[in-house]
């Protein structure tokens, strides 16, 4: 008697479950689908922080530059002005 009982539970377990998956597979579709964007949205974000960054190492850079740049114009006008 206990196969019988155990063949008579396994319809009747698999029955709820059968009824379960579909929901939960688009819950878990849900799931996924949000995780996917947030990911996307944290890979954006992440991008323009570091061009954020290197927009401003490259700012800072050319604010060091450009005096020496000057400079040098200067220097290659007195040496001009020295040849002739």
């Amino acid at each position: 008697m206990a196969p019988d009982n155990a063949r008579e539970r396994k319809p009747h377990d698999t029955q709820p479950n059968l009824k379960k998956k579909p929901e939960q597979s688009s819950t878990e579709a849900e799931r996924v689908k949000t995780w996917y964007k947030r990911m996307i949205i944290s890979s954006i974000n992440r991008q323009e922080r570091e061009w954020k960054d290197k927009q401003m190492n490259l700012a800072d850079i050319l604010n060091l530059i450009s005096p020496i740049l000057e400079l040098g114009q200067e220097l290659g006008k007195l040496a001009e002005h020295s040849l002739t």
